[in-house]
């Protein structure tokens, strides 16, 4: 899952670009400027599914484990440190969370749990068996660790202890593949559609409504969720601004299982499609976006997909089929 949805990681910003920012700057697909690729090592095919960044490092998800890479400058940026879920076995387009000293991997059936320190190795300190149906994206909060565990649901277990994490418990039965907390809400996109979830003074489904499934979610002025639902990156328009009774503007085409990463950024929404292409969006009307422009980033894969997308300043930041890729907008 993208930190775009809430971005603190100005610590990369200061590293990468030396300045600070007055506001948000435009994305300009069109001039996208090439500054650093890595074929993730741990990966047979070199390809990365998840980017997160946490200060100075950006984290990437790949098929063994995860990288993690620092940025010196646009020209410059070394692998630091790499690790395998043990034992080993591949999985494909699985994600990853971040928080200091602690990373959780789904992987397989598995959630896995990672101590890190910079300059130190990262260590499996922990793993445990979440059922069958895979794990999707994964989000920290504080002590909790949330993560969409497909049909058993949205879960959540206590990660105070990560040598012996609490027993999952579930938040909501309700199938997911994509979680987004804001607000004090928790936002689960599942086969059945949208699940809304009130976080505080205990666990409550507020409601839900039917659209196609997500594969992301991002939330826009508190009011309006959009989600990834389409192989040629279309998405779904809902208004939460009542939660009991959330009211899909548009649902979007498609099925949301090839669907792909969003980014939002001030009133522009960029969405990763299935055919290699992002898809630009103005939301100065947000429940009509409207499509700028389209680009496919990296010109000598024109056919290969963007996971997942995160910023870091003014430099754009791709897990992407062909790996990890960083670029000037």
């Amino acid at each position: 899952m993208s930190a775009s949805r809430f971005w603190s990681g100005w610590g990369l910003v200061v590293l990468l670009s030396g300045c600070g920012l007055s506001g948000p700057k435009p994305i300009d697909l069109t001039a996208l400027e090439e500054l650093a690729s890595f074929k993730t090592s741990s990966s047979p095919t070199g390809s990365a599914f998840d980017v997160e960044v946490l200060e100075d490092l950006a984290f990437v998800r790949d098929s063994y484990g995860f990288q993690v890479y620092r940025l010196h400058s646009g020209l410059d940026a070394e692998n630091v440190a790499s690790a395998r879920v043990e034992p080993q076995s591949p999985q494909g387009s699985n994600h990853l969370a971040v928080k200091k000293g602690l990373v959780a991997l789904g992987h397989g059936s598995r959630v896995v749990l990672f101590a890190y320190e910079e300059g130190t190795p990262p260590r499996q300190i922990s793993a445990v068996q979440v059922g069958s149906t895979g794990v999707g994206q994964l989000v920290f909060d504080g002590n909790w660790l949330y993560f969409a565990n497909h049909d058993t649901g949205v879960r959540r277990m206590d990660v105070s202890d990560p040598l012996a994490p609490g027993f999952p418990e579930t938040v909501t039965p309700v199938h997911a593949q994509s979680i987004l907390l804001a607000g004090g809400k928790l936002y689960a996109g599942g086969a059945n559609g949208l699940t809304i979830v009130s976080l505080e003074g205990g666990l409550r489904t507020l409601g839900s409504v039917k659209v196609p499934m997500m594969s992301d979610l991002v939330l826009y002025e508190g009011r309006w969720l959009y989600g990834s639902v389409g192989d040629v990156g279309d998405f779904a328009v809902i208004d939460v601004a009542d939660p009991a009774a959330p009211r899909v503007v548009s649902p979007g085409y498609g099925s949301g299982v090839n669907a792909n990463g969003m980014l939002l950024h001030g009133s522009q929404l960029i969405v990763a499609a299935n055919n290699g292409l992002l898809r630009d969006h103005d939301l100065s009307k947000p429940e009509e976006p409207v499509e700028r422009h389209y680009e496919i980033p990296v010109k000598r894969y024109p056919t290969s997909v963007t996971f997942d997308m995160e910023l870091a300043g003014e430099f754009l930041l791709l897990a992407h089929q062909q790996g990890f890729f960083v670029f000037r907008y």
